[in-house]
């Protein structure tokens, strides 16, 4: 058994959002304020703060807010997470929100509250803004979703559609997905090298793994790294490494850009389908996607 580490790399999503006959183009509106992201979701909407909040893009976001007010009742969702400080119309957005959505009996959260700004709100007296430790508690809080419901199975999509982008970038094979499906926890891995990242925020732990059979890993690093590979060794190790470290970080990118605040992680390669004792602690719930490719089937998990 052999464990390999790199560091996590960036990668990018573009949401975007329909409101009835309004579309709110996010690429857009992030290229044309930095200040804020707006990201409608099933039942409620989530606001990126940034740091400062400039005139002109506090009457676009609320424009934007009012237009999805008006569209449907629904409940709003500050994530904080890059926020240090108040900006006076942060503070302004804030309570009058909170004020129009008491009359809708909606609701309004603060999540991601770094200390600094916990006791700015405090000092300030802004004790009427709620603030929920996370998304998913958030979530809990307004009714949206059952308490201790740390982990939606929905929550996959972003890997799964991350896994097939990077096989078919490294590659150019078109991944086929396979039916998901799900078994009891502490199974055998499903292929002879697997790429395993601990997936990790306040609310849940879990384990993200891309797992590969031989012959499908020996041609898929082949077109990784221009070399032909017939055997296991330290560099087609790395190789599994990188690839579930890029699946993994663009997956985790697209959850955080919607408030989960998913961890960084750093990958670990086992060279045996034996589940290794150290991870024991995530026995739970085990989540299944085969794909097929023309170079070869590989598989990628979720292990709660």
């Amino acid at each position: 058994m052999t464990a390999n580490t790199t560091n996590s790399p960036p990668a990018s999503s573009n949401p975007s959002t329909n409101v009835g006959s309004n579309e709110i183009q996010i690429d857009q509106l992030k290229k044309e304020f930095s200040e804020f992201g707006l990201y409608e979701q099933s039942g409620y909407t989530l606001i990126r703060m940034n740091q400062q909040l400039s005139p002109e893009a506090f009457e676009s976001l609320e424009k934007r807010t009012e237009l999805l007010e008006d569209a449907s009742a629904r409940h709003f969702i500050i994530d904080c997470s890059n926020m240090r400080g108040l900006n006076q119309l942060w503070i302004r957005y804030c309570l009058q929100l909170k004020k129009r959505l008491a009359e809708k009996e909606k609701k309004i959260r603060l999540v991601n509250v770094k200390a600094v700004l916990l006791n700015e709100i405090k000092i300030q007296g802004l004790t009427s803004l709620q603030i929920s430790l996370d998304l998913e508690t958030a979530l809990a809080d307004i009714g949206l979703r059952r308490p201790g419901a740390a982990f939606d199975v929905s929550l996959v999509n972003p890997f799964l559609a991350s896994a097939t982008n990077v096989i078919k970038s490294l590659t150019g094979s078109e991944s086929r997905q396979g039916k998901l499906f799900t078994r009891p926890g502490g199974g055998p891995f499903f292929g002879d090298l697997s790429g395993v990242l601990k997936m990790e925020n306040v609310g849940f732990r879990g384990l993200f793994i891309v797992s590969f059979p031989k012959d499908t890993i020996y041609k898929v690093a082949g077109k990784m790294l221009g070399s032909e590979f017939t055997e296991v060794n330290p560099m087609l190790i790395s190789a599994v490494g990188e690839i579930g470290n890029i699946i993994f970080s663009q997956g985790r990118k697209a959850l955080n850009e919607i408030g989960y605040g998913l961890q960084t992680a750093l990958p670990q390669v086992f060279t045996e389908t034996t589940f290794p004792a150290e991870f024991n602690s995530f026995s739970g719930l085990n989540i299944v996607v085969p794909f097929e490719t023309d170079i070869g089937k590989y598989f990628a998990e979720i292990r709660l």
